[in-house]
């Protein structure tokens, strides 16, 4: 049997790494849209990816199943990390919400089927929507086609420590969550701090009633000041994940 044409073996590998990066990728990873969908934008970025490089000589040692899984890996890690960017924003969302006594009201994400809340999904809504905005698909197209001069297709890849660096991101990402939530909870802790000095001087009334009411004043105006920032600090992590 005859070996493939090393620019077939080339496009072949441009549209693993592509199709690698659409299914983790934000926005075109959601659950709502439709698999035929990614599949076209998979492959129009394959192409963008084949035309704007002259193939380059492949290692003939390497097996064409290792280079294709290495190439959808790359391509799938760097969209995992910028939705793991994303994502801080509705960490930040889910903890408020259980500060707040919200997060009964649990409900199924359309986005990642997962269950989530209505502040966490508030939070990553708009995180994505400032995403856009700043041209994180852009920016993930961008990062595809430069890809082809800094790690061509085909070539040594070193998948260990692209993943233990997509990890190390994941984890920046859950603390960035975190730190996007303090004002929020650092409210709601002096709302029950509050509460707690009203139930020892005032102990007729009923705080079980009056407790919920004060949690979701404190904690909505809070968030009703914080919400932009937050979107835009985890749209603006984000971008430079990619860019980066």
């Amino acid at each position: 049997m005859e070996p493939l044409p090393s620019s077939l073996v080339w496009l072949l590998l441009c549209v693993m790494r592509a199709l690698g990066l659409v299914l983790t990728a934000p926005i075109l990873s959601a659950r709502t849209v439709p698999g035929t969908v990614r599949l076209c934008v998979g492959l129009m970025l394959a192409l963008a990816m084949f035309t704007s490089a002259t193939p380059g000589a492949l290692d003939p040692a390497t097996p064409l199943w290792v280079a294709a899984a290495r190439d959808t890996a790359l391509g799938a890690l760097t969209g995992f990390c910028a939705r793991m960017a994303l994502e801080a924003a509705q960490v930040a969302g889910q903890l408020v919400a259980a500060a707040m006594g919200m997060s009964y009201g649990a409900m199924v994400s359309p986005g990642s089927g997962a269950e989530s809340t209505a502040i966490g999904e508030l939070l990553g809504m708009a995180a994505l929507g400032v995403g856009v905005a700043l041209g994180l698909h852009r920016e993930l197209a961008t990062w595809l086609v430069l890809s082809v001069q800094s790690h061509p297709p085909g070539g040594a890849l070193d998948v260990r420590q692209e993943a233990a660096h997509a990890l190390e991101l994941s984890a920046h990402s859950l603390a960035m969550g975190i730190r996007l939530a303090f004002p929020m909870l650092t409210a709601l802790t002096l709302a029950h701090i509050f509460l707690g000095l009203v139930g020892r001087t005032a102990a007729q009334l009923n705080l079980s009633s009056l407790g919920f009411s004060v949690t979701i004043l404190c904690g909505g105006g809070v968030l009703y000041v914080t919400a932009p920032e937050i979107a835009a600090a985890a749209a603006h992590a984000a971008v430079a994940v990619v860019a980066r």
